[in-house]
């Protein structure tokens, strides 16, 4: 049961207007992790549908505006995008998401992503590598509590992938893919990224320039650490 009355109304609203073609409506962000906020954040969510995708997104932008759309799509086009390397999308559906409603063919749908092998069946690599060089700059551009967000999430994803990689399980907990990578940084480092996470979660705005330059030197040794060990395991996928 949906708690919060405004999440509440826009689910109603989905499920009124979009009817039999609405397969799901998922959230994830910090309302899911537990550090919503109701004057700063957003509701960050993704609505699926059966089949094609409906008009009305406009709509819910001007009607909901704390609702963010990060994916308003169909179930097959869910599917390819993450057969075309979008990890973020793939640990977060099966990880991270709280169900604010959903059919039996989502759970069907969920089944199956629960059965794929990621690395083995992505298509191909470009795309996240292609984010490797889009998060680096996206961290050079922000400042204070949005770099904070932007170097979390980044060296979040990838702790997560070397945990996947190396160990075959997904663990989204920052804390736990740390603890089981932490070979791999000294002390400073993971003092430093027990810290962001501190920060993250209570949106802490001091953030210095120096403490950009030296999360963008461990973000690069985090992704030169991934692109290593993918190339030792990827026969063994």
């Amino acid at each position: 049961m949906i708690k919060d009355i405004y999440l509440k109304d826009f689910v109603e609203y989905c499920k009124d207007k979009f009817g039999g073609n609405l397969e799901a409506i998922v959230i994830f962000g910090s309302y899911s992790l537990g550090f919503f906020d109701e004057e700063e954040s957003d509701y960050d969510t993704i609505i699926i549908f059966k089949n094609k995708i409906p008009k009305g997104k406009n709509e819910i932008n001007k009607r909901f505006s704390k609702v963010t759309l990060h994916h308003f799509i169909t179930e097959e086009n869910l599917s390819e995008i993450i057969h075309e390397g979008r990890w973020s999308v793939y640990i977060t559906l099966l990880k991270s998401v709280k169900v604010l409603y959903k059919t039996k063919e989502y759970d069907n749908f969920l089944n199956k992503l629960k059965k794929i092998n990621f690395w083995k069946e992505t298509d191909n690599l470009k795309r996240l590598k292609f984010k490797d060089r889009a998060d680096k700059e996206h961290l050079k551009r922000v400042k204070g509590y949005k770099a904070i967000k932007v170097i979390y999430a980044s060296t979040r994803k990838r702790l997560q992938i070397l945990t996947h990689l190396r160990k075959k399980k997904l663990i989204w907990d920052y804390n736990k893919n740390l603890e089981i990578n932490n070979e791999f940084f000294n002390k400073e480092e993971i003092i430093f990224l027990r810290d962001l996470r501190k920060k993250n979660f209570s949106r802490n705005k001091d953030f210095t320039n120096d403490d950009k330059k030296r999360a963008l030197k461990i973000l690069d040794k985090l992704i030169l650490i991934v692109w290593k060990i993918y190339e030792n395991e990827k026969t063994t996928f």
